[in-house]
C-alpha cells in the first residue's frame, strides 16, 4: 500500500512521520467526533520533543520551562489523538479548527501543553500529541463521593479554570465548550513530582487544565455562528434562543455553571431536551422581562431575549426568578455572588474573564 506523499512546500510545525515508529500504544482513551484517543509511550528521545523550537514560540507546543516541567513529562505518556478524516492535501490540516487554536494561542499552565502535530505518512491522518492526564473534572467528582471539597480545594480549580479562560479570551478566542468532561484534573505532586513543584503552585493540591479546543472559535472569524455548540447542560441562553452574535460570555455562563457543579456535585440546569434545557433555567432565573427584583434574585431583565423567543414562535412563560441562595449554600456568600454575577441573562451584563479574575475571592 503506497504511503501518504508529503507536499514540497513548508507547512511547519506540520511534521511528517509514523506513528507506529513514534509510539507505542497502551490503551484507547475514547472516541468522539474527532476521532480516536490513545494513551501512548514515547518511543524516541524526550529531549527533542520537549526543547524549545522557533516554530513552537507563541503556541500550545511551547515547552513549560524546566523549573515548571521538572518530572512530570519523564515517562514519556501521552495521549494521541486521530483525527477520523483524511484531507486532500497535507496544508489543508492548518485550516482545521483545533489547528488554528494551538498555533495561535501561547502555552499556559491551565490548558493542555501540546506536544507534536503530525501527520501519518502511512495514513495520511492528523495526529496530535498531548499532555495525559487521569482524570476529567466529572470523574474527580465522581470519585470523591459526593464529599464536599474543602472551600481551599474549590478555589482553587475555579481560579485555575477561570485563568484558563481569561487566556483564551485574550487572545481572542472563545472556547464554546467547557464543560466538566473537558476539565482535566490531577493532583500537583503526580503531575509536578514531589520536589519539582513550583513554589507559587504549592498552594494548589490539584492541577487542572482546559482542554479540547476543536470548537473554539476566534472572533475574527464572520462566518455565521453554530447554534448547536457546547454541551446542552452548560449551553447560554442566547444560543438556546438563537442570537446570531454571540461570544466571550458564553463561556462565563458555563464557568458559572460548572462552579455550581463543583460545589453540589449535580448538574445546576439538567435538560433533558433543547425545550426543557431553557425551561431549567427560566425555572431559576424567571421570565427574563421582569423588572421587580430583589437583590438576591437571579437573572437580570433581557428584553432581547423575550423578543428571541418570539421569533422562535413561542413565550416565555411568566416564573419569578429564585435567590442565588437556592443553588449555593448560604454561608459562601462571596462565591454566591460570582455565580450570579455570570448567570445574568443578558450576554453583555455578565462579567469578562478580566472582570472576574479581579474580584478578591480569587
Amino acid at each position: 500500500v503506497p504511503t501518504f506523499s508529503p507536499m514540497t512546500e513548508q507547512i511547519q510545525p506540520l511534521e511528517f512521520d509514523s506513528f507506529p515508529a513514534l509510539y507505542y500504544v497502551i490503551s484507547r482513551l475514547g472516541i468522539g467526533s474527532f476521532g480516536c484517543a490513545f494513551l501512548t509511550k514515547y518511543r524516541r528521545n524526550l529531549g527533542s520533543l520537549l526543547g524549545a523550537s522557533p516554530n513552537k514560540n507563541g503556541t500550545l507546543m511551547e515547552p513549560l520551562c524546566d523549573k515548571v516541567s521538572g518530572k512530570s513529562y519523564s515517562d514519556g505518556l501521552m495521549a494521541v489523538k486521530i483525527m477520523k478524516n483524511r484531507l486532500k492535501k497535507p496544508a489543508d490540516y492548518l485550516g482545521v479548527n483545533e489547528i488554528k487554536f494551538i498555533l495561535s494561542v501561547p502555552l499556559h499552565p491551565n490548558l493542555l501543553q501540546i506536544f507534536n502535530l503530525f501527520i501519518d505518512t502511512f495514513s495520511g491522518k492528523l495526529h496530535i500529541a498531548m499532555e495525559a492526564m487521569n482524570q476529567n473534572l466529572y470523574q474527580f467528582l465522581q470519585k470523591n463521593e459526593r464529599r464536599p471539597l474543602a472551600d481551599s480545594v474549590v478555589k482553587s480549580l475555579l481560579a485555575q479554570l477561570l485563568s484558563a479562560i481569561r487566556h483564551i479570551h485574550a487572545h481572542g478566542y472563545f472556547h464554546r465548550d467547557v464543560k466538566p468532561e473537558n476539565i482535566l484534573v490531577t493532583s500537583s505532586r503526580a503531575y509536578y513530582g514531589k520536589e519539582a513543584c513550583p513554589e507559587l503552585l504549592k498552594r494548589d493540591a490539584f492541577v487542572l487544565k482546559l482542554c479540547d479546543y476543536g470548537l473554539a472559535r476566534h472572533t475574527s472569524n464572520m462566518k455565521e455562528l453554530t447554534q448547536y455548540v457546547s454541551t446542552r447542560w452548560y449551553r447560554a441562553p442566547e444560543i438556546l434562543l438563537r442570537l446570531k452574535n454571540y461570544s466571550f460570555p458564553i463561556d462565563i455562563w458555563a464557568f458559572a455553571s460548572v462552579a455550581v457543579e463543583v460545589m453540589t456535585y449535580r448538574p445546576l440546569f439538567a435538560g433533558l431536551n433543547e425545550t426543557d434545557q431553557l425551561w431549567q433555567i427560566l425555572k431559576e432565573l424567571g421570565n427574563p422581562s421582569l423588572t421587580d427584583r430583589c437583590d438576591e434574585d437571579l437573572g437580570g431583565e433581557w428584553l432581547e431575549g423575550v423578543e428571541l423567543a418570539q421569533k422562535l414562535g413561542f413565550s416565555l412563560p411568566y416564573v419569578t426568578p429564585n435567590s442565588i441562595f437556592n443553588i449555593v449554600d448560604s454561608h459562601k456568600k462571596e462565591l454566591a455572588s460570582i455565580v450570579k454575577l455570570c448567570l445574568m441573562w443578558d450576554p453583555l451584563k455578565r462579567p469578562t474573564a478580566n472582570q472576574l479574575a479581579r474580584l478578591s475571592y480569587f
